[in-house]
């Protein structure tokens, strides 16, 4: 068998096959540049919604600050007039029971009429 001989490379040849590498590393470099720019885009979004998630959650801790003053605003409503409903409440009864006395007083007095006529009449 015979061996072969080593094909001789030229400057040329070297030259070329820079030619290439270098191609390829600005190839390379293109597509490194284009992923930056995906991820700066890709950044930007999501700084964005984190600034929209920030402000979403305070506006839903606003709502919730506000429906708990509303909802204690509405519980010390009910404790009033729960506390006024006592107040009339007793209001009626002394009345109920002034009405009862006045009328049992004219009731005697009624009755002390009736008699003194029934007397008269005699």
């Amino acid at each position: 068998m015979q061996k072969k001989k080593p094909k001789r490379i030229t400057l040329k040849d070297l030259a070329d096959g820079i030619v290439g590498i270098n191609q390829k590393l600005m190839a390379m470099d293109q597509r490194i540049t284009a992923m930056d720019q995906s991820i700066d885009s890709l950044n930007q979004r999501l700084s964005i919604l984190e600034a929209s998630q920030r402000r979403t959650g305070v506006l839903l801790e606003d709502i919730e600050v506000k429906l708990k003053l509303t909802l204690d605003g509405y519980k010390a409503f009910d404790k009033k007039i729960e506390e006024m409903e006592a107040r009339m409440e007793e209001g009626f009864s002394e009345n109920r029971y002034m009405f009862d006395v006045v009328f049992k007083k004219l009731d005697d007095i009624d009755a002390t009429l009736a008699q003194k006529m029934d007397k008269a009449a005699v």
